[in-house]
């Protein structure tokens, strides 16, 4: 099977998205489901930290192993060990969105 690089943005939808501090750590989990009838693999979301007034603070990114079939969902979760101090004082929340993924051209 041929795989390219697809806009999975086109595909793939990000919702139910929740951070939660879990120890030292910063955990971001959601729901991705693919409104389309391919399957996707490969999958990266990315989760963008800006303050108050838009200033950007981290990114942090996840490289999703399993793939999303079509009109199916997948969970995800990016874990940030040790994140900037302003991001789980000031409970900032990401913006969470797609960032790339493979499909097949059929």
């Amino acid at each position: 099977m041929t795989c390219f690089k697809g806009d999975a943005t086109k595909d793939l939808q990000i919702s139910e998205v929740r951070t939660r501090c879990v120890g030292n750590s910063l955990e971001i989990v959601g729901l991705i489901t693919n409104l389309g009838k391919r399957q996707w693999s490969s999958v990266t979301v990315n989760a963008d930290f800006f303050d108050s007034k838009g200033v950007f603070i981290d990114k942090a990114s996840e490289y999703l192993r399993s793939n999303i079939g079509g009109n199916a969902k997948e969970y995800f979760k990016i874990t940030i060990p040790s994140p900037p101090e302003q991001v789980t004082k000031e409970a900032i929340q990401p913006v969470v969105k797609i960032s790339g993924g493979n499909t097949s051209p059929f």
